[in-house]
């Protein structure tokens, strides 16, 4: 979704940063609990499907405070018409060049 005025120039490109850095450093690891660790059961088609990487904002301050910070946190509660909303979890979906076509499939809101 792109929202115009959410983000600056400067902070699309700053938290873009974060956000490759905090992939790089979880190489093929899937979940950053603390430490970082593996998903049992890696599925080799999907994994060429999309770049996947859970809780990425426990690895990187800058990623931290734009998840945490009000500007997309009120938006979300604006698109959810909820008061106030709770983060369970953050994630890096990036759709990598050249991969496997994504199946049709239905996001369940």
């Amino acid at each position: 979704m792109h929202i115009p005025g959410l983000l600056s120039p400067a902070e699309v490109t700053e938290l873009k940063a974060a956000v490759l850095e905090a992939v790089e450093m979880m190489a093929g690891r899937k979940i950053a609990r603390g430490g970082i660790e593996k998903l049992d059961g890696n599925d080799p088609y999907y994994d060429k499907v999309f770049t996947q990487r859970i809780n990425v904002s426990k690895l990187n301050q800058t990623i931290h405070r734009y998840i945490r910070g009000p500007e997309i946190g009120n938006m979300a509660s604006a698109l959810a018409r909820q008061p106030a909303m709770r983060i369970y979890l953050d994630q890096a979906l990036i759709k990598e060049p050249y991969g496997n076509p994504t199946a049709w499939h239905l996001d369940n809101p």
